[in-house]
């Protein structure tokens, strides 16, 4: 079955993982590196770390890279992906929002936004398909290219004339005016990647070397000036794509703590109170920026700044909760061992 999370670069490296080298790689092992918490500034808006710097030191650790194979165009890139799908499986393509099924842009966006290929014309019994057992007999779109959105988790169908428009994008000749519209995972040794991803289970070291490393300057800093553009807005009205990035970055911001969060769940913390509070700082956050970029009033925005500027405050404050009482779980978890041995 395809995996979605979110960020489509990390989703990307898990399913070829998976599906093409037949790993059992696990989200947190991906997600918990140094730059996790980090926040980035993309046009002054406050922004997770970028996935690729993510997904890099993960896969150096594994001894695997990112590649993104070169062509001469759209009608190589599809003959390559016809082979691919038909010997390996689905590969992971890059795409231009504004010809997306599922959301469709008005405007363009081609940044990293890379879906997943499980079918083409000329492979609709691919092996990616094997694995892809939840495709619903009803799904959105026409055309006979199966696709997988991992950040939505939807299958839907693309026509092959979309799809052109779609990768043909300038993201994708970033790459010395190379066409580079797939991103694939080579492996140097397999073996050797198998045994650092098996050996690689302590993610409460892994969680607290990440807090241990929480960027508060940076974050602290990113995040009041972005809080602080808002106030342009009293004025100018937000475009279209203001208003995107603002609600789908602190969007993403919180689906990248939710692996946190659930995996603190599943450790045994869903009730407690830092948890609890830092949950729901991010969730209201992005609740009230909604009603506030609709609103624009100066009243609305001083009171979004105000509730919200102490926001990395919280989180660095309940990571360093979160990490002393997992410690302390496992204290008392190695004690009663120590008891009755």
């Amino acid at each position: 079955m395809l995996f979605s999370t979110y960020n489509c670069v990390l989703a990307s490296v898990y399913n070829y993982l998976q599906g093409i080298h037949k790993l059992t790689p696990s989200l947190e092992a991906i997600c918990y590196e140094p730059s996790l918490f980090a926040l980035h500034s993309i046009d002054g808006i406050a922004a997770i770390a970028h996935p690729l710097h993510i997904a890099e030191q993960y896969l150096a650790r594994i001894g695997a890279e990112i590649v993104f194979p070169s062509f001469d165009g759209v009608d190589e890139a599809l003959a390559y992906a016809d082979t691919h799908l038909a010997l390996k499986g689905g590969l992971s393509f890059s795409i231009n929002l504004r010809y997306d099924v599922l959301e469709p842009l008005p405007f363009d966006n081609d940044l990293w936004h890379f879906h997943w290929m499980a079918a083409s014309p000329n492979t609709p019994d691919g092996p990616d398909l094997v694995r892809s057992t939840s495709v619903p007999d009803a799904i959105r779109g026409t055309g006979r290219y199966l696709m997988f959105d991992q950040y939505e988790n939807e299958y839907y169908r693309m026509d092959e004339e979309r799809l052109r428009q779609a990768i043909d994008t300038p993201f994708n000749y970033r790459m010395n005016g190379r066409f580079t519209p797939f991103m694939e995972i080579h492996l140097t040794d397999p073996a050797y990647t198998m045994a650092r991803m098996e050996a690689d289970t302590d993610m409460r070291s892994r969680l607290a070397s990440a807090v241990a490393k929480y960027p508060f300057e940076l974050n602290q800093g990113i995040w009041h000036a972005c809080l602080n553009g808002l106030r342009r807005y009293v004025t100018d009205k937000p475009d279209q794509g203001d208003v995107y990035r603002y609600m789908n970055f602190a969007q993403i911001i919180m689906r990248c703590r939710e692996v946190v969060w659930h995996y603190l769940v599943r450790e045994g913390l869903g009730t407690f109170e830092p948890l609890r509070q830092w949950r729901d700082g991010w969730t209201q956050y992005r609740t009230v920026l909604g009603i506030t970029l609709n609103r624009r009033t100066a009243d609305e925005i001083s009171r979004l700044i105000d509730n919200y500027e102490g926001l990395i405050e919280l989180e660095q404050r309940a990571l360093t909760a979160i990490v002393e009482e997992l410690a302390a779980k496992q204290i008392e978890v190695q004690g009663g061992a120590s008891a009755w041995s």
